[in-house]
Order: C-alpha cells, then structure tokens, then sequence
C-alpha cells in the first residue's frame, strides 16, 4: 500500500475510533468507582464580593507519574540542567540516588501504577486513599534507597555508592548553604543533622502542615493572610518524589483536598485545572527506549479522571513532533483524543530540542530510533501535522516559553517567541496559550517575554498563564503588574493563573503558591494597582473564555 492510500486508511480508521470510544463506550466500561471526594459547594454560591469568593481555573498543573515519561533521564537531563548546571557536586550525586530510588522502587514495587493498571483500578476500587499511598511509598522509597547495594542491578547509575545517602544528603545540606544564588546566603543552613527515615517522602508530601501568618497595613487596609511556610529544596525534593511513584488519581484527590475541599485563603479555591502531560521521548537521547505507559492508555487514563472529577480536571496531551512525522498512528491518536472532545488541547516543550518552526538543538542531530533521525523537515512536517488536527477540532496548544526544560545549554532560545511570531503569520487564528508567560523570574520588561506580550496583544486567540512565577514576593507582583498596565487593558483580558504544580521547586514551594497570589493579588486591588474586575479575570473569566466553558 503506498503511502497516500495508507493515509487515507488511517483517517478513516480515527473517523470509526471517534465514534467508538465515546463515553459511553468501551474506555468506560467496567463498575463505576466511588473514588469521587472531589467537593465544589463551596465554589457555587454567589460572588457577593469578588475578593471574598474568587473560583480560581489553574491554566497549568500537572499529575502525571513516573510511568508517563522516562523519569529517571528526565531529572538527569532538563532537571539537573534547571537547577544546578556543572555547580554543586553533592547535590548532583544526591539527585543521581535520587533518580536511582525512583527507578528502584518503580521497578521493584510499583508497576502497577502504570496508565493501563490504573484505568482499571479506577473501574473496581471501592475509594481513594491519598495518605494510605503516599505513606507506602515513602517506606518503599526507604527500603530501596537503604538497600541500594543489594538493588544496584536496578540503578540507573550502577556505581557503587560512595557513601551513605544520608551523609550525601547532609553534604548537599552544606554545600547548599551558600543558596542557589547570591542573595540566598545561608538560606538552606540547618544546624541539624537531617535525617532520612520510612516518613521523609510522606512528610515532604504533607509539607503544608507548617503555617505563617502575615500582617500588613496599605492605604487604610489591612490584608491578613495565613500561608504555608518554605518547606525547604529536600522537602521539594522528596516531594517530587511522592508525588511520581503514586497513581494520577492520588495526585488529583490530593490537589482537590488541598485546593477545593480546604481552600487556602478565605474562600479562593479551584473550579477546574488542567492535567497537562508531556512526551519527551526522542529528544532524551534514549535510543527508542518508551515510557512503561503507553500514550494510548494515558489518553484513556485521564479521560476516566476528567470523569471522576465530574468534568472539572481537563486533560492536555503532551505531544511530540518527532514522533507525528515519522508515525501516522501517532497522529491518529492525538486526533480522536480531540474529536472526542474530552482532550481540549496539546502541549509542546519546545526547549526540550526543537522549535515550531523546524529548528533543533546541536545535541540531538545524531539521535536516531528505529534508523530514523531528524531534520528540520521531520520537525517541520510534524509540527504542521499536530496543528493541523488541532485547528480541525477546534482546540488550542499550550507551550512551555520559560528558560528551563533544556536538553543542552542553549537549547532555551527554541522557546523563543519569534519562532511563533512565524507560525502566527500563517495561522493567525490558532488558540495558544503561552505557558509561564515567557519568563518566570521577575525580569521586568525582559525582550524574552515582551515577545510573548506583543503577540497576545497581536492575535485575539493567544493567552498566557503565569505558572511558576515568583508572585509570592509582593513587589515582584507588583512590578509586573505595572508593566502589564502599560500595554492596556486587553492584555489584562489574555493572562490566565497557572500553578505549575506539583512541579513546583522554589521560593516557598507548591503549598503557598495559591495562597500567596490570592494574598498578593488582593492587596495590589487594594492598594489600587488593579482592579476587582481585572482580578477576577485572571483568576477566572479569561480561562473560561479561552476554554469555553459552558459555565
């Protein structure tokens, strides 16, 4: 069969799994479990004062786990290139056992987590039990970190251990003294000695256990606000840890505990989130090695869990360009995900190797999979091919935009905006949302995201979340807020809240982020920075637009 005739066979074959796979049929099929605590009364009475009861929609969160991407060379490359660079040597031994814990412990105990086992779990169990799991993945993380001789047929890094892990974490303690940067000083400095025990992961996990109050009086109002406090760079760390070895319907129910049943701050909670998922595959360097959850189960996993969260938690698929060009069954997938209409959009990482205009980074040029490699026309073809399925249905793309997630130094610059002002040029209709809004790090007026402020301005369909930010520091909101005045309104009308979470991993973690911009925010209404209307937009009504929400 030549290629065209394929094609065409393939398109239709995506036409019959459309009408199969609806929600009545065969991916829900099974018992209906009752793990269903998600709780929203509090988010349906009357807005009588906006600053009072705000539903928050969260543009950017992820829950996906260890099975979904390859974990292991995801923290040894993007991660270790993020936060550490060449500096830090015992912290970079430490993330190395680290990533040796996860793989020992996914390997040896927790295959079950994978999108398939779950899916039907999710159609048997009688409950979710968010504190049970965590708590048994941190004894488990234990074990095999304690064990890591016996295990070290199953390291990633299979040298032998130089010392303990809690003297390597305690090492990393020390040399970490100095902060990340230079006016962190002596922030991570503890006179004692940190322990590492079967509740460390568990207790990183719950890190929203330890609380601070802040007072403060501006212009005749006085803004109180209860906060979780730093848990500290390990505490994030094993937090992440906790959050990759459980099943995605733990990560949602404790999001929705933590966020929804229990709002942090005077009624601000969520209404809805956005599950994004990530495909990273290629572009790691893994020769043809593939996640133990496959894409098609991951799609059917979180469509199960859009249902379980009665439609609130929307799932955004992770895709790969690579993969599109070389794989029309790929594509066959991301466009019954959409037909389907449970799936609203895609997310692409760009700096991960390639932008969308074709371009990819030196380092991946000699990568090949199955004889196969890549060209700027293999990342072209594919990139055209996702949004050509996208604008068919009617959905949009998300895009990683910040200075992070590099697969090699220098690779940041593909998430550049000028790659997009191309693609605009072509399809100025096209739904984006631009996540982290560009940059991340308070650099006020930067030519790095005033490409991506321009461009909202530009286009009617192109929105941003302002996922990571640092926000929790006042005059960092501030500063950007007064920027955002100077290019009017309607920008206003396009920038979205977005949590990052639980990849969160600085300034005072994921647990405060909530907390901190409803806090900050209220008190830039107050002091006259904007207004309730422009608040309420962002937390709000600008996502429901772009998502158009029926409510």
């Amino acid at each position: 069969m030549d290629d065209f005739n394929r094609r065409r066979m393939l398109k239709a074959l995506t036409l019959v799994l459309c009408s199969s796979l609806l929600p009545s049929c065969s991916i829900f099929t099974g018992r209906d479990s009752h793990c269903e605590n998600y709780k929203f009364d509090h988010l349906s009475k009357p807005d009588q004062d906006i600053l009072k009861l705000t539903p928050v929609i969260d543009m950017h969160a992820h829950f996906f786990n260890a099975t979904d991407l390859l974990a292991v060379e995801y923290i040894m490359g993007p991660v270790l290139n993020d936060f550490l660079g060449s500096k830090f040597k015992f912290t970079r031994v430490l993330l190395t056992r680290v990533a040796n814990g996860i793989f020992g412990v996914l390997e040896s105990k927790r295959k079950f987590i994978n999108a398939g086992a779950e899916l039907k779990w999710l159609s048997s169990n009688n409950a979710c039990a968010p504190d049970i799991e965590y708590r048994e993945v941190s004894a488990e993380f234990f074990d095999v970190v304690q064990q890591e001789n016996r295990n070290k047929s199953l390291s990633f890094n299979k040298t032998q251990p130089s010392m303990s892990f809690v003297d390597l974490l305690n090492a990393s303690a020390n040399e970490l003294s100095g902060g990340f940067q230079p006016h962190e000083k002596q922030k991570y400095k503890s006179n004692a000695r940190i322990e590492f025990n079967a509740n460390t992961v568990l207790n990183a996990v719950n890190s929203n256990s330890v609380y601070e109050q802040k007072t403060g009086i501006t212009k005749g109002f006085r803004t109180f606000a209860t906060c979780p406090s730093d848990p500290g760079f390990f505490s994030r760390i094993f937090g992440f840890v906790g959050r990759v070895l459980v099943r995605r319907s733990t990560n949602i129910q404790a999001y929705y505990d933590r966020y929804t049943k229990k709002p942090l701050y005077e009624g601000a909670g969520f209404r809805h989130v956005m599950n994004v998922g990530c495909d990273f595959d290629f572009f790691l360097g893994t020769n043809c090695k593939t996640p133990s959850s496959s894409i098609a189960d991951q799609i059917k996993v979180n469509e199960k869990l859009h249902e379980h969260t009665n439609g609130y938690a929307i799932p955004v698929l992770g895709v790969n360009p690579w993969k599109a060009a070389h794989d029309d069954g790929y594509c066959a997938l991301i466009e019954a995900a959409l037909c389907r209409g449970i799936y609203r959009g895609v997310k692409l990482y760009p700096s991960i190797g390639y932008s969308v205009t074709g371009d990819f980074r030196s380092g991946v040029k000699n990568y090949q999979c199955g004889g196969k490699g890549v060209t700027e026309k293999i990342i072209s073809t594919g990139i055209n091919k996702i949004f050509d399925i996208v604008e068919h249905y009617k959905g949009y793309v998300t895009s990683h935009t910040t200075h992070s997630k590099g697969g090699q130094p220098g690779s940041e610059k593909l998430a550049s905006s000028k790659h997009w002002a191309k693609i605009l040029m072509q399809r100025k209709g096209m739904r984006i949302n631009f996540g982290h809004m560009g940059d991340t790090g308070g650099k006020i007026g930067s030519h790095w995201r005033e490409g991506f402020l321009d461009l909202m301005l530009k286009y009617e369909n192109v929105y941003a979340d302002f996922g990571y930010h640092e926000y929790a520091n006042y005059q960092t909101l501030k500063s950007d807020l007064e920027v955002f005045k100077r290019y009017g309104q309607e920008l206003f009308d396009k920038i979205t809240y977005g949590s990052d979470w639980y990849m969160i991993s600085k300034d005072k973690g994921a647990n405060a982020y909530l907390c901190n911009s409803v806090s900050n925010f209220r008190r830039a209404v107050a002091e006259g920075i904007i207004n309730k209307t422009q608040y309420k937009a962002m937390m709000y009504d600008n996502a429901a637009r772009f998502l158009m929400l029926k409510s």
